[in-house]
């Protein structure tokens, strides 16, 4: 939370191109008892409404589960279905996609 101006500021000074990785990048917190649009991903959209091309890569969060659901779909997955919606609806330059771990041959992203 301390960190969350600089994050923001940090986003809201990107002029043409933005790009973002975390380990865990929900599309929505819990604020007061009222969920809400996480602001990083809030402060995403803002700047590709102005024109910044704003790229998000997720880690998997299946790589952590030992009996993985594939019809489940983990906080990321939602993240990025939600940007895509976002980018569909108001034709925004935001993408967001999850790293296919197995293919880099690495274990997960971290941050």
């Amino acid at each position: 939370p301390k960190a969350l101006p600089g994050l923001e500021d940090f986003i809201d000074r990107a002029k043409s191109s933005l790009k973002l990785q975390f380990m865990s990048m929900p599309s929505t917190w819990n604020a007061s008892g009222r969920t809400i649009v996480n602001p990083i991903v809030a402060h995403a959209i803002r700047a590709a409404s102005n024109g910044v091309r704003v790229r998000f890569l997720l880690n998997d969060e299946r790589t952590f589960d030992s009996k993985p659901n594939p019809t489940t779909a983990k906080g990321n997955e939602i993240t990025v279905a939600y940007l895509d919606k976002i980018a569909e609806c108001y034709e925004l330059p935001i993408m967001a996609k999850i790293i296919d771990v197995k293919a880099t041959g690495i274990s997960y992203i971290h941050n």
